[in-house]
């Protein structure tokens, strides 16, 4: 797919392009570089970000990203598109992670998730994966030039306008109580 502003948005933002997240990377050999990803959630997925949120959210894209951008200062790139994914949103911490800590701070009563001071239990860890595994479906667009993929992140996030992203996005009721959840999120300690 060429890096254009158009054919990001077309292809990030068709459903048809992902795939489950549990079975990442689908035995594809070109993650190791630098992109873009959109995550998408079924519909009872979406009735428990409903209730967790207290705002509706539809079945349908619900959070993108990117990993590996780099800027003129900056030559080398720090992640590639299988490392953000696997090592950070599957399976990393929450303080890795914000769409990690976005989940779980919509998740957390109906998974019963135990925070700790500064990050999830290890059970819970593996609960909000699999929860993620199970509800989530992923597309994942490689891009060679790592000093094109900030611009091609914004273009993407202002024509489809994901509603769990947050910075740099317009304020809507979804991303309001989504922030004030997180929030909360340090406050919360095991033996709730």
């Amino acid at each position: 797919v060429p890096v254009t502003s158009a054919a990001v948005v077309d292809y990030l933002g068709n459903s048809a392009n992902g795939h489950r997240c549990g079975d990442f990377p689908w035995g594809r050999s070109d993650l190791e570089s630098p992109g873009l990803y959109s995550w998408w959630v079924d519909d009872m997925g979406a009735a428990a970000m409903t209730r967790g949120l207290g705002q509706s959210v539809a079945p349908g894209l619900v959070y993108a990203g990117l990993a590996g951008a780099t800027s003129a200062g900056r030559t080398s790139v720090s992640s590639t598109l299988r490392s953000r994914i696997a090592g950070n949103h599957l399976r990393g911490g929450i303080h890795g992670s914000t769409w990690r800590k976005s989940l779980t701070a919509v998740l957390l009563d109906q998974l019963d998730l135990d925070v700790t001071p500064g990050d999830l239990a290890p059970s819970s860890q593996a609960d909000l994966t699999d929860w993620m595994r199970s509800h989530l479906r992923l597309a994942v667009l490689p891009i060679a030039d790592s000093s094109a993929v900030g611009a091609a992140e914004d273009a993407l996030l202002e024509r489809l306008d994901p509603p769990l992203n947050l910075d740099g996005m317009g304020e809507t009721s979804v991303r309001a109580s989504l922030r004030g959840l997180r929030r909360e999120l340090p406050r919360k300690r095991s033996g709730r």
